[in-house]
């Protein structure tokens, strides 16, 4: 069904003119900003930018977005990737790719098209790269599955939590008042373990 969807979607969207994958890769951090602006725009034009929830929308959260992309830049493993249609990106997925792995926690479509699904024939047509090109093995969504993620996963893992103190005595009390208090509250719950963290799904 899912391939069935993809084929109309294509097919529409080549009636209207097509769409193009274009990437972005091994960018000097300077050059980072103005793209991943453009991009963040796109998720700002829906449901998020009319709740404020948008990336843009919320300072801190657009600064770690932002040093964390000129951090990956600096490394050589950035990647920015836009379904353009029209001469104009509908869609975008950032992410960052070591070590044979891609890793993706961040995408967006202009939900005016969201007939094309741009979002996902964006992620059909990567992956269609990736497997020609044979430079990634596994693709990670980093996040709880989704619906938009587990059409394409073959399985998923788990992953656990992780609670860090700094050196002031009151940030390493409380991690040991956690340590001390996390079974006595899964007993009182009536469970012998904590409960299930949430999954990533990989493929």
């Amino acid at each position: 069904n899912h391939r069935r969807h993809l084929r109309r979607s294509m097919h529409r969207a080549a009636e209207q003119g097509g769409v193009v994958l274009e990437g972005c890769r091994e960018l000097p951090p300077e050059q980072v900003e103005p793209l991943l602006r453009t991009c963040f725009k796109i998720e700002r034009s829906g449901w998020k930018g009319r709740s404020g929830s948008a990336v843009l929308d919320v300072p801190a959260a657009w600064d770690f977005y932002l040093s964390q992309a000129q951090q990956l830049a600096r490394w050589g493993e950035f990647r920015l990737h836009t379904l353009v249609h029209a001469g104009r990106p509908i869609a975008f997925e950032y992410g960052w790719q070591t070590k044979g792995v891609y890793c993706t926690p961040k995408v967006g479509y202009d939900e005016r098209l969201a007939s094309l699904s741009p979002g996902q024939l964006l992620r059909w047509l990567l992956l269609e790269t990736f497997f020609a090109t044979g430079e990634v093995a596994a693709i990670d969504f980093l996040g709880p599955a989704s619906s938009a993620t587990t059409r394409w996963a073959t399985h998923r893992y788990e992953i656990d939590r992780l609670l860090v103190s700094d050196a002031g005595l009151a940030s390493r009390g409380i991690v040991a008042a956690h340590r001390g208090l996390w079974p006595l509250l899964n007993w009182l719950r009536g469970r012998r373990t904590a409960p299930s963290p949430p999954s990533s799904v990989p493929i």
